[in-house]
């Protein structure tokens, strides 16, 4: 259907006065939770505001909104004192002034959902499966249940309507009109999405959006979006509007009734050139970054301090939390994951801003990198056994410490498990190494950099054609597994890191792998190394296990400096 004119419904009373336009975000038992309204905050950003309650008093604010100048939030009951005790702390050069609301209303009582039932009913058309939702504020049989009477209840009633339509059996819903309605942005109706996530058209006219990032909350969302209405909104006047518009919704054909896309087009896009599952520059960084790898998360799913040996002084490791990225829901997902594991740790630039927290989240050296590991949860890394899972590129580079000295980029992508006693979804990731030579013939990590994000599966970099061809360059070709026939030699793997010693001369790639991560893991020098290796067979347990054994009479210049 076609909303053209479908939005001129009757009622011209949009949301006003300091009443919030709906609620902010859904989730959790709505009935435990108080308003505040925090005045003086205009020196800083919505989310300095959050984050800086955040450090204050481990608060974390929800249902946030802004009515200007107030921002309007919600906390937990018994976090309501705390709350009020932050009125007065200064912030951004100005003193907060913090009030705490707590009105005890619920939304969620019988009467509440049967009224809320009815609205529904009476506003949707199952011919053209049609949500009417226009100036909701207007309505008779809300306001006659109070759930615009105070801005606490207002903030639940969007997503309590959107629970109760979730609920509703045959309600088919293509198209919703929220006209009318005195939006301003969209965090407080973004359970809409959760709710239709196969809307089809959506018209938001005659409201207050002003900026393309009022509808950043929809970033991602309604993949199915063909038409958008906005006329009647200040955003329309932005000279960028349809752009910004259109890489919002990548599928949108129609906006404000004009054609922006030939809708023919949409599934013959194609990239520039085709998907490949890695890269590697050439054999000789392809047979050291993967033998790395392999070693690498096999040693930080076990035991992560065995790998502080590839860390020096100077080398540097952060980890970023980007959890608004584009997400799927994974097997056995048991709803929205937490970050507060990680989020002491993150250092995500868009969300910590003051240069103090930006250094003080940047690990430097051996022991302030073991103290960030120690914080990270038990991992399990599928490298070997599902390397489709995981995506390799890696590449040669020059000047990481000083004007000319070489180093080899490693960038990896994938997912993990975390290994604790609740079942938790996988998570997606994406790391990168700048490695470079050591003392004699060993590797330094000079930086590590982790970003963990929602799981979003592999699909990303399947190959566009898995049609057998000829034999492609090693540039392309997909990881072979550790000890894979067809690996390159041993000279040429290590030529990507400088020459080999002379005590590892001979070797093949896996053995000269081996050797290398035991000289990380103990600080044994070449010689000793492979002595020890020789020993064990060049099992990796047996090794390890040997040098524990006789490390104690091991003469001091089996080891390096």
């Amino acid at each position: 259907m076609s909303f053209r004119g479908g939005h001129r419904r009757g009622g011209t009373s949009p949301f006003g006065g300091g009443n919030a336009p709906f609620g902010s975000n859904s989730g959790g038992n709505t009935n435990d939770l108080v308003e505040v309204q925090i005045r003086n905050w205009k020196g800083g950003t919505k989310d300095d505001v959050i984050n800086f309650i955040r450090r204050k008093s481990s608060i974390n604010l929800q249902k946030v909104w802004i009515a200007d100048p107030v921002l309007h939030a919600s906390v937990k009951r018994h976090e309501g004192p705390l709350m009020a005790k932050l009125s007065g702390i200064k912030f951004a050069g100005a003193h907060l002034d913090v009030q705490v609301q707590d009105t005890g209303a619920s939304s969620d009582t019988p009467n509440t959902i049967e009224a809320l039932t009815n609205f529904l009913k009476s506003r949707y058309n199952p011919q053209i499966q049609m949500l009417d939702l226009t100036n909701m504020k207007g309505d008779p049989s809300l306001n006659a249940i109070g759930v615009f009477a105070t801005a606490s209840t207002s903030a639940k009633m969007f997503p309590a309507l959107m629970t109760v339509a979730s609920r509703q059996q045959g309600l088919q819903v293509e198209s919703v009109n929220l006209a009318q309605n005195n939006l301003q942005e969209v965090t407080g109706i973004t359970t809409l999405a959760q709710t239709f996530p196969g809307l089809k058209n959506l018209s938001l006219a005659d409201n207050n959006i002003a900026r393309v990032s009022g509808l950043d909350s929809w970033r991602h969302k309604f993949r199915q979006l063909r038409e958008l209405i906005l006329t009647g909104n200040p955003i329309t006047a932005t000279p960028t509007y349809k752009e910004d518009v259109m890489r919002l919704f990548p599928r949108l054909v129609m906006l404000d009734g004009v054609v922006v896309r030939d809708e023919s087009q949409l599934d013959k896009l194609a990239l520039p050139v085709k998907v490949k599952h890695t890269f590697f520059e050439n054999p000789d960084v392809q047979g050291m970054s993967t033998g790395f790898l392999s070693s690498y998360f096999d040693l930080f799913d076990r035991d992560r301090s065995q790998l502080l040996q590839l860390y020096d002084d100077a080398s540097v490791f952060s980890l970023s939390v980007n959890s608004s990225a584009p997400r799927v829901i994974a097997p056995g997902s048991q709803g929205p994951q937490a970050w507060s594991a990680y989020i002491p740790l993150s250092r995500n630039m868009q969300k910590v801003t003051t240069a103090n927290a930006r250094m003080n989240r940047l690990s430097v050296g051996g022991a302030q990198i073991s103290r960030a590991f120690q914080r990270i949860p038990p991992t399990k890394h599928n490298l070997v056994s599902n390397p489709q899972q995981f995506c390799i590129d890696v590449w040669r580079t020059q000047g990481v410490r000083v004007p000319n000295d070489t180093g080899v980029v490693i960038s990896i992508h994938g997912e993990y498990s975390e290994q604790t006693d609740r079942a938790t979804a996988p998570r997606s990731f994406d790391r990168t190494f700048i490695v470079i030579p050591g003392p004699q013939g060993s590797m330094i990590v000079a930086s590590d950099m982790l970003t963990v994000r929602p799981w979003s599966g592999s699909d990303g970099w399947k190959e566009s054609n898995n049609t057998p061809g000829p034999s492609a360059p090693a540039s392309t070709t997909n990881t072979p597994p550790p000890g894979a026939p067809g690996a390159p030699g041993a000279a040429a793997a290590n030529n990507a890191m400088g020459h080999v010693p002379p005590e590892l001369q001979g070797l093949n790639p896996d053995q000269l792998m081996m050797v290398q991560n035991l000289m990380a893991a103990t600080r044994l020098n070449p010689r000793y190394a492979r002595m020890c290796c020789e020993q064990a067979n060049f099992n990796p347990a047996q090794a390890q296990a040997l040098f524990d054994q006789s490390r104690a009479n091991l003469p001091p210049d089996a080891f390096t400096m």
